[in-house]
């Protein structure tokens, strides 16, 4: 998927994405997750994230208010709510 295989490597993974179709579509999600990440523009993190964070690894401050979250278009908005959907 990134080139980062030896040539001898690359023609038996060639090999098997001809034969394989779910090996296939997960190389081509990769892919496609690889140029969202990398079209995605600068990330803009909010001034209290980092300590929100660092807070986290430390159990947390049940005071802190919930993350904003951006605006609905936006691509991190849908992952931060798929992300909450899923409990995470």
């Amino acid at each position: 998927m990134d080139g980062c295989l030896p040539p001898a490597g690359q023609v038996r993974a060639d090999a098997h994405l001809g034969l394989c179709p779910q090996c296939r579509r997960e190389v081509t999600e990769q892919q496609d997750a690889r140029r969202a990440l990398r079209g995605s523009g600068p990330i803009h993190m909010p001034g209290d994230l980092r300590e929100r964070l660092r807070l986290l690894g430390e159990g947390g401050d049940p005071e802190l208010p919930p993350a904003p979250v951006p605006p609905s278009g936006n691509r991190w908005s849908r992952l931060l709510r798929r992300l909450r959907s899923l409990g995470r």
